[in-house]
């Protein structure tokens, strides 16, 4: 099961993150336009979104995804001081909430009910293998497999490759990449990521003689098909 958490609450975001992903594939954005672009890319069984988001209101992001056509079901996270008739008297596009503060286990159990509810998959059940043309990344050893040759990378290495290769054919913004790999960490270089793509194209060009990371120039990077 694949989780896009919207919030900018970074401290939030650390603890929520932290336990989450002890269960679940988690991507995370800090703030409702990272967020409304990761949903419209990836597909997701669950979209937490917190209303109060450093710069789009959680209530519009919700309308952005609806707009896209997606059901995917969305949990809203919403402070007790802003519950009023007005957040329910009319169709939000949002299918549960949770009234803040809460503990994690409120947040895990609302997860459970909702994944009853519209009969998701399990994690378990995502595939331990991705492909892009020749290229197979082994989700479980964590290495990158190219006719018979195998090639393991640093763990940030291998993150950015594998949500490249999720995301292959399109273009990955820049903040995006460091949002989601680097999360809230906010101690990171700032050409912390330029360093790693660096690393990392070195390193495919070598061992296995591939070049397919393209940089999109005031944009970000894809994987070219």
């Amino acid at each position: 099961m694949r989780i896009l958490l919207i919030d900018s609450d970074k401290n939030l975001v650390s603890s929520l993150d932290g336990a989450l992903k002890q269960r679940y594939i988690t991507d995370i954005a800090l703030n409702g336009e990272d967020g409304s672009y990761l949903s419209s890319i990836n597909s997701y069984d669950l979209i937490i979104i917190d209303l109060n988001l450093s710069d789009i209101n959680g209530f519009e992001v919700c309308k952005t995804i609806r707009n896209g056509n997606m059901e995917t079901p969305i949990l809203v996270l919403i402070d007790r001081f802003e519950m009023n008739y007005k957040v329910f008297s009319s169709d939000r596009g949002f299918d549960d909430y949770l009234i803040k503060p809460f503990n994690t286990d409120d947040l895990l159990e609302r997860i459970k009910e909702l994944s009853r509810r519209i009969r998701l998959y399990p994690i378990a059940d995502s595939a331990p293998m991705l492909e892009v043309a020749d290229v197979w990344l082994d989700l479980d050893n964590k290495m990158v497999c190219r006719d018979e040759k195998r090639l393991r990378l640093r763990r940030k290495e291998f993150e950015i490759l594998e949500y490249l290769m999720r995301n292959k054919g399109c273009v990955v913004c820049k903040n995006v990449l460091l949002a989601q790999l680097w999360k809230y960490d906010s101690d990171v270089a700032p050409n912390a990521l330029e360093v790693h793509i660096s690393y990392l194209r070195r390193k495919l060009r070598k061992e296995l003689q591939v070049s397919f990371i393209k940089t999109v120039h005031g944009f970000g990077y894809k994987v070219e098909v």
